[in-house]
């Protein structure tokens, strides 16, 4: 009996060594917050940016539910964006509160034109964003495209449970086609620049973009990124690069860290 006894609390032993194996196996294999870092959150200001702006020349995004409210007569312009209680997008995002604009020339698109944005009881999902970006048309460039410089500090804090991620970052966006159209549908964009915080886990980080980010304002296609790179260090942990692929319209992106390299998907 003790000899009967003795192995199965060996065999038992090492079923759960063998458990217990397994579950570190299915662990995340990269480390650090790949959500509401600075290269996102600007990301989420943009969307709304040009969202605005579209419904102020005429183009549209396809939310009835939320109220846009223009003063064109007061100086700085005002148009506040307000999603009541919750308006949903047809990728599943849900949004509530106010984004409130302001910019000082007659249009967002005249160059020189400096713009803020602000935000009341805004939340997107379950985090809500507070602080501000201010943002400057630099007029044309070399290639003959408009370019926004987006300057954001921004804290995203998640409703529920109050854990908060905070970032400054500077990055700039070049209108590369679309701009003098009635359409969004042939709108992209690229975006060069970089960023730094403290993500949701309470790490201090740096982000770079390495590779320009490209963005396609289709409604056939996704609002993230398609294509680019971006090299997140964060303290105390490996480098980390996301790469959202060659142009395809998805939400994934690969995340290599110490030579190990992780589908994701990008809400």
């Amino acid at each position: 009996m003790k000899n009967t006894t003795k192995l199965t609390l060996v065999a038992i032993f090492a079923a759960a060594m063998t458990f217990s194996s397994c579950k570190k196996q299915e662990a995340p294999i990269v480390k650090g917050s790949n959500t509401n870092t600075s290269i996102q959150l600007t990301d989420m200001v943009f969307n709304e940016f040009t969202n605005m702006n579209d419904n102020t020349s005429g183009k549209t995004d396809g939310l009835p539910c939320k109220t846009v409210t223009k003063d064109m007569v007061s100086m700085p312009h005002t148009i506040t964006i307000d999603y009541g209680t919750g308006c949903q997008t047809k990728f599943g995002t849900i949004r509530s509160g106010q984004m409130i604009v302001s910019f000082d020339q007659a249009s967002i698109n005249v160059p020189g034109c400096n713009i803020t944005i602000a935000y009341s009881n805004y939340i997107v999902n379950d985090q809500e964003l507070t602080g501000g970006t201010a943002i400057l048309n630099n007029g044309l460039n070399g290639n003959g495209n408009l370019t926004f410089t987006f300057t954001s500090n921004l804290t995203s804090t998640q409703i529920n449970s109050h854990v908060g991620a905070t970032v400054s970052s500077v990055q700039t966006y070049e209108w590369l086609t679309g701009s003098g159209t009635n359409t969004k549908e042939d709108d992209t964009f690229s975006v060069v620049g970089s960023g730094s915080g403290v993500d949701a886990q309470g790490l201090s980080y740096t982000e770079t973009i390495t590779t320009p980010l490209f963005k396609n304002k289709a409604t056939t296609c996704v609002p993230v990124y398609i294509s680019g790179v971006v090299l997140n260090q964060t303290t105390g942990l490996g480098d980390r690069t996301t790469d959202y692929g060659s142009g395809a319209c998805d939400n994934l992106a690969d995340v290599t860290q110490n030579g190990v390299t992780q589908t994701i998907t990008i809400q």
